[in-house]
């Protein structure tokens, strides 16, 4: 699990690295916006799949929320 995570890490901190490169060192801001709406797309969409998988995992000692 832990290996996964850190793929995922290593994922983003390279999208960011690559986005920062072609946005302030070569001026490509096409290119950097670009990348930077498909980091938005990629983490919206994870933060989607933690919301509703959260009753499997979320544990509500009053019982059952509505």
């Amino acid at each position: 699990m832990l290996i996964y995570l850190t793929s995922w890490l290593r994922f983003f901190i390279n999208l960011a690295k690559v986005l920062y490169r072609n946005a302030f060192r070569y001026y490509q801001m096409g290119y950097a916006s670009a990348l930077a709406l498909l980091m938005l797309i990629v983490l919206l969409l994870l933060a989607l799949l933690l919301a509703r998988s959260s009753s499997l995992w979320v544990y509500y000692e009053a019982g059952e929320r509505a």
